[in-house]
């Protein structure tokens, strides 16, 4: 019965551009997991462009959750550009950059600049470290998540990439 109820209204109003209650978009995204599909999210997606902003990681994570990491991938790329570093090289070394991480890995202006003198070095891949080391965090700053996920997607790690932009943040 709900499965007809969740066809009925998709044919009714969720296909359609019109404006939805908060209820329905609630109701669609607590039901679409479980008997809609990819092409009722795709067809979601066009027709409702003004949600990106605040729907993205919904989008991207249902994307996973059907196992087309490459779609959540595109979708959240597109959308997301790579955050750049600051203009200004680093005014710290990278032993008094790295001291101070140790110190306080809750620095994150400190830990972006130790990124920073890492990249501009090629040490790429303790630059990813400390990059995860502060987007894992619950409250990382979204900097540090769409870093590190461009980076990832970079190497080819895609599901974490994805995974590090839709995990649940405070």
């Amino acid at each position: 019965v709900a499965q007809e109820m969740f066809f009925r209204w998709w044919e009714v109003r969720g296909q359609g551009k019109e404006e939805l209650s908060e209820s329905e978009v609630r109701d669609f995204y607590g039901t679409v997991p479980r008997w809609g599909n990819r092409r009722h999210l795709e067809e979601w997606i066009r027709n409702h462009p003004e949600r990106a902003a605040t729907d993205l990681r919904k989008w991207a994570a249902l994307f996973l959750q059907w196992n087309d990491p490459r779609a959540a991938w595109k979708l959240i790329s597109e959308t997301i550009p790579e955050p750049a570093f600051p203009g200004k090289q680093p005014a710290l070394s990278e032993a008094d950059l790295e001291s101070k991480w140790r110190q306080d890995p809750a620095d994150v202006v400190n830990a972006r600049e130790w990124v920073h003198a890492l990249t501009l070095t090629g040490r790429d891949d303790e630059a990813l470290k400390v990059l995860l080391a502060v987007a894992e965090r619950v409250d990382a700053p979204a900097w540090f998540i769409h870093k590190a996920a461009h980076q990832l997607a970079g190497r080819g790690r895609i599901n974490e990439a994805v995974e590090i932009v839709v995990r649940p943040r405070s």
